[in-house]
């Protein structure tokens, strides 16, 4: 960034401290009106490769995260992927994963802020919690887009293969007895 980023712009400098803590391009595209800004930029993990963009809205205390990866939505799976995404948003606790026909996947999530005193820190888990989401289903979203696979088949072996790590340290427990007391 050019210039200064103004004392108000609380939030926005917020970005700007975790932009440079990561070493990222500092590019950073105020609005005129000082009301918030805006940052892009693409970055890799080992399970996906992704676009990454961060609102600061200042005057509503909010920051915004999208992370899109690169598996595009065609029209005739869009129905499957959309089936894939409200399952993946039913299971999870934040944001949320958007489809659109002819785009990529998307995750969508923003915090309100207003009140707190929030650090760096709050931006970097928004964009952990964006990456961990994506990259978990990275495969899924993968199989119901370049696949005859339906999200309805896909889900049901996740959830017939769900183990946790109770169910494999403790033997299983046998239903209860049926009762004669009335």
């Amino acid at each position: 960034m050019d210039f200064p980023i103004p004392v108000e712009m609380t939030l926005t400098r917020l970005l700007q401290t975790f932009i440079e803590e990561l070493g990222w391009d500092a590019d950073i595209s105020l609005k005129p009106d000082h009301s918030g800004a805006h940052y892009e930029n693409r970055f890799s993990t080992a399970e996906l490769n992704a676009r990454l963009a961060i609102e600061v809205d200042e005057a509503r205390c909010c920051i915004s995260v999208w992370l899109s990866n690169e598996i595009t939505v065609p029209e005739r799976r869009y129905a499957e992927a959309l089936e894939l995404a409200n399952a993946i948003n039913a299971r999870t606790r934040r944001g949320c994963v958007v489809v659109t026909a002819r785009q990529p996947f998307c995750f969508r999530h923003t915090v309100d802020l207003d009140g707190l005193n929030p650090t760096a820190q709050a931006i970097k888990q928004l964009v952990d919690t964006a990456v961990c989401v994506l990259g978990t289903w990275q495969e899924e979203m993968g199989r119901v887009v370049f696949t005859r696979t339906t999200a309805k088949a896909l889900l049901a072996e996740i959830d017939a293969g769900v183990e946790d790590d109770i169910d494999r340290a403790l033997p299983p427990v046998r239903p209860p007895s049926p009762s004669t007391v009335q």
